[in-house]
């Protein structure tokens, strides 16, 4: 087993286990961390930043945003609700004995595996890849929520996310000169 020790010449370096710190080493670390909560407490680093109404967009543009099934292509083969590591979808019996799936986003995890593995293409994700649930059971999206792409409020302010060296995360508004 291995901890982290300072070092001259690499901020952090590996120290054995077998060598204990001294009493100074465990001050200075201890120090250390003092001042880094310090530091946090009057310089925070934001990573909700006046979220629901400021959102930062993602990065990739082919980055998995919510799922919407095509109702009219999907055959209720059910691979999609097999596939699914998270056990996020599930089929239900609709009119005239035929299944569809329905998906609880509270444990689905964006691995896009129902969606490359369904043979119609019933299942897409969107470019809509952040919503607030106010509860639990509006997670559950049924077949009427299902078939209906997710709009994202208007009045919300896209961000992009930019990696600052002195502050961490910085917010820059979309569109703007200092991307």
């Amino acid at each position: 087993m291995n901890q982290v020790t300072a070092s001259s010449q690499n901020r952090y370096a590996v120290k054995s286990v077998g060598a204990r710190l001294s009493l100074v080493e465990k001050a200075v670390w201890h120090a250390r961390a003092l001042a880094l909560g310090f530091k946090r407490l009057v310089f925070p680093i934001r990573h909700t930043h006046r979220y629901p109404y400021v959102r930062a967009i993602p990065s990739a543009r082919n980055y998995r945003g919510m799922i919407v099934l095509l109702d009219e292509k999907c055959n209720g083969c059910s691979l999609c609700a097999r596939v699914c590591p998270a056990a996020a979808l599930k089929m239900i019996t609709v009119e005239q004995g035929e299944k569809r799936p329905v998906i609880n986003y509270e444990r689905c995890v964006f691995c896009g595996y129902c969606v490359d593995i369904c043979p119609t293409e019933a299942l897409y994700h969107t470019n809509v890849h952040d919503l607030v649930f106010m509860n639990r059971d509006s997670m559950i999206f049924m077949l009427d929520r299902f078939t209906k792409e997710p709009e994202e409020p208007e009045h919300v302010k896209k961000v992009r996310v930019v990696l600052d060296e002195e502050r961490g995360l910085r917010y820059v508004p979309v569109g703007s000169d200092s991307e």
